[in-house]
């Protein structure tokens, strides 16, 4: 999904952190990995709205 090589804000271990503290229920922590990843998700997003939406078109 990545084509760019972009380096990551935090480190391997920080991201293990918050994993599990996302993964215990701390809401705080979710956020956090969801806005790391925020660009990625849009982009799949709108990749899937747009061939759902050709899909009905065709």
């Amino acid at each position: 999904m990545q084509d760019k090589n972009v380096e990551t804000p935090i480190s391997d271990n920080q991201f293990l952190n918050l994993l599990d503290s996302a993964r215990s229920g701390n809401t705080t922590a979710m956020l956090q990995i969801i806005s790391l990843y925020q660009e990625d998700i849009k982009s799949v997003y709108i990749t899937t709205y747009m061939r759902m939406i050709s899909g009905i078109r065709n």
